[in-house]
């Protein structure tokens, strides 16, 4: 298990850094700064969600009862070795919701479609080199 509370403080920590920046972001007089420290918002604040994503479906899937059942899906999901690489973000959301919980995001409303928006915009800011890892090959 300390593997889920080094995971859970890194949680606490991406939401404590974008506290932070987002409080200091109109403080900053300069534009090209401030701009830079929404972009790092961006980047944070969805690195954050999938660990949340990451912590809670590991726990969720080790309590006894319903979802251990589950627990293989989200061990291979995220596993470093599986062809490809461990799942991205929008697969977990996309797919571990309804195989796991039996219900999906509303992605069409709310804070599903906003952060989904705001996880595109973060997109656009990466390298498109950086958004898809070359496939390994082997071990």
């Amino acid at each position: 298990m300390p593997t889920l509370i080094a995971s859970n403080s890194m949680v606490w920590t991406y939401f404590r850094s974008l506290e932070r920046i987002a409080a200091r972001v109109p403080q900053i007089g300069d534009p090209i700064e401030q701009k830079d420290e929404i972009a790092l918002a961006f980047f944070l604040a969805v690195a954050a969600v999938e660990a949340f994503v990451n912590v809670f479906f590991r726990v969720l899937v080790d309590e006894p009862g319903g979802y251990i059942s589950k627990k293989g899906l989200v061990l291979t999901d995220l596993d470093e070795s599986q062809p490809g690489g461990p799942k991205g973000l929008k697969y977990k959301l996309n797919n571990w919701p309804p195989k796991i919980l039996g219900k999906s995001l509303a992605w069409q409303t709310g804070i599903a479609r906003d952060f989904e928006e705001l996880r595109l915009r973060r997109n656009a800011l990466m390298p498109r080199r950086a958004r898809r890892p070359p496939a390994r090959n082997g071990p």
